[in-house]
């Protein structure tokens, strides 16, 4: 299978332990991180979300932030890892990724029958990427 074959065995895992880290740190350090932390913060979700196949891009994000959670700052970083409504809860998308490679193993029926396209977390980048195209073209 040629996802298999290019893939890294622990890049959803990896992504799990980012995010987990992500929200742990900004729960104790959200009020003290300068902005430009926040920024890389957000390239870096960007970064990662990208390698999983979930494409959005910078702009798509800041303006979901600033529109959504009223900044583009740790704590409104904070306020979306966090966000327990169905539609933004980023728990439902954890719990799909660490079933793609328990144990480092590739779940090949779980990635091809059950996925995290129709997640409501995933749908919401889906919408603001679509959204900031709109509005920017």
């Amino acid at each position: 299978m040629a996802f298999r074959d290019g893939i890294d065995k622990n890049i959803f895992n990896n992504l799990v332990n980012f995010f987990d880290a992500i929200i742990a740190d900004l729960a104790e350090n959200a009020d003290a991180y300068p902005a430009e932390s926040a920024v890389e913060v957000r390239k870096e979700i960007v970064r990662r979300l990208n390698q999983v196949g979930i494409l959005i891009s910078d702009k798509a994000l800041e303006h979901m932030l600033v529109t959504k959670y009223h900044g583009l700052g740790a704590d409104a970083i904070y306020k979306w890892l966090t966000a327990s409504t169905t539609e933004t809860s980023i728990s439902p998308f954890l719990k799909a990724l660490k079933q793609f490679a328990p144990n480092g193993i590739i779940n090949d029926y779980f990635i091809k029958n059950e996925g995290y396209a129709e997640l409501s977390f995933v749908k919401n980048l889906a919408n603001a990427e679509g959204l900031y195209r709109r509005i920017t073209t």
